[in-house]
């Protein structure tokens, strides 16, 4: 693991400028955005929910990408790509161009969060692989606290144009370098290394397959998808969602109750979740989900219900990233990781794409809390396939003889 140390510290920081820059800081930019351009902010959020359906669709050819050339030679070259499509953002000249290029960045985005880091991670830290992932989403899971109050300074200091310019540096300034610092590192082992080697030399015979594979494949994929649509919505609306509760101006202060939430969901499973199944880490993690709407819808307009919803969306959130790859690392093939993660990501993504425009769209025909009923429902509805799957697998024998690398 110390080997891996390194590695671990440059994605964390680089994986911290990613999800800031292409994810978070949206929703703080787009009013802005939107005042500018003459827009309703649906169209904006609509633009956004066809940018992540973009990237979703494009996830499976760049897995297979990552698989073929190395995940961080690719990561490289995301990262001058996002820093040229920032460049693009600060210019724009209309909401056309503008919107373009930001279904461009969600692309790009895949080249350069989760998915790349954690295959990554696997194309260097064979059986270390399950821990490294923990450890950089541990890191990671900053995003969001540096990124919303850096922003909002961003914004109201030399606004929203500007403030892609600073983004488009810190991925030229910053991510670039290390990335190529990565890419060279990780090309010797790559290129010496056959696929299935270069991830973890564990036995493919480990892995599910045939019928069973397909039947698992199908469960974490809805699982996940159905998740990821309660997830998309509260992150992109989290501190609209507590303004909107009567919250105010603490909103900000309140989401950020978020980020810290990642952090030590995630240290509670590098510590004292080693021995639970990646599985049960995922219910745990989907559980939490439509819990954080429960609270919120219960206990508005107190900041303690507020203070849960944010505190537990963190948990499923922080937790949804360490499944997302540690779950198909143990369950499927290793030597297509990279290919399987798109295709997860496809599916997680083209569900989710929508999120955020039918959360507002909601909103203002429904109202609030019917917004969240609905989110609590999906949220139920997600941690059937895994508790079933969870079940099967444990009846037959095979869950705690699938590898937990």
């Amino acid at each position: 693991m110390r080997a891996l140390l390194p590695a671990i510290l440059v994605l964390g920081v680089t994986q911290i400028i990613g999800y800031g820059t292409c994810y978070y800081a949206y929703a703080i930019l787009a009013p802005a955005v939107g005042l500018e351009f003459a827009v309703p902010a649906e169209l904006l959020f609509g633009i956004f929910s066809g940018a992540l359906l973009a990237g979703g669709l494009a996830s499976p050819y760049l897995g297979k990408l990552m698989d073929r050339i190395g995940a961080a030679r690719l990561m490289a070259i995301g990262s001058l790509a996002a820093a040229a499509l920032l460049f693009g953002l600060a210019a724009s000249p209309n909401i056309y161009v503008f919107g373009t290029l930001i279904v461009l960045l969600e692309i790009v985005g895949v080249m350069i969060l989760y998915n790349a880091a954690f295959a990554t991670l696997a194309q260097l830290g064979g059986s270390k692989t399950r821990r490294a992932i923990t450890y950089l989403t541990l890191i990671a899971g900053f995003a969001s606290t540096l990124f919303w109050p850096l922003t909002g300074w961003l914004l109201e200091e030399i606004g929203w144009r500007m403030s892609y310019l600073v983004f488009a540096l810190l991925h030229l300034g910053i991510a670039l370098p290390l990335h190529l610092w990565l890419a060279h590192h990780a090309s010797g082992r790559h290129a010496t290394a056959t696929p299935s080697s270069a991830g973890v030399p564990v036995p493919e015979t480990a892995a599910l397959s045939g019928k069973a594979g397909r039947i698992a494949f199908i469960a974490v994929a809805l699982s996940f998808a159905l998740s990821n649509l309660v997830a998309a919505s509260f992150a992109v609306h989290l501190v609209s969602t507590l303004q909107m509760v009567g919250l105010g101006a603490t909103a900000y202060l309140l989401a950020m109750v978020m980020g810290p939430a990642q952090v030590l969901v995630r240290l509670t499973d590098a510590v004292f979740w080693k021995a639970l199944h990646p599985l049960t880490v995922a219910i745990i993690g989907a559980t939490s989900l439509p819990l954080s709407a429960l609270c919120l819808l219960l206990g508005q307009p107190s900041i303690g219900a507020a203070i849960a919803f944010a505190a537990l969306f963190g948990f499923g959130q922080g937790l949804e990233s360490i499944v997302a790859g540690t779950v198909p690392l143990v369950l499927f093939e290793r030597s297509r990781y990279g290919e399987l993660l798109g295709k997860l990501s496809a599916a997680r993504l083209v569900l989710g794409a929508s999120a955020p425009f039918a959360f507002a769209a909601m909103i203002a025909l429904a109202g609030l809390n019917a917004a969240l009923i609905a989110l609590i429902v999906i949220g139920a509805v997600a941690i059937l396939p895994l508790v079933v799957l969870r079940a099967r697998l444990r009846t037959s024998g095979r869950l705690h003889a699938l590898p937990m690398a």
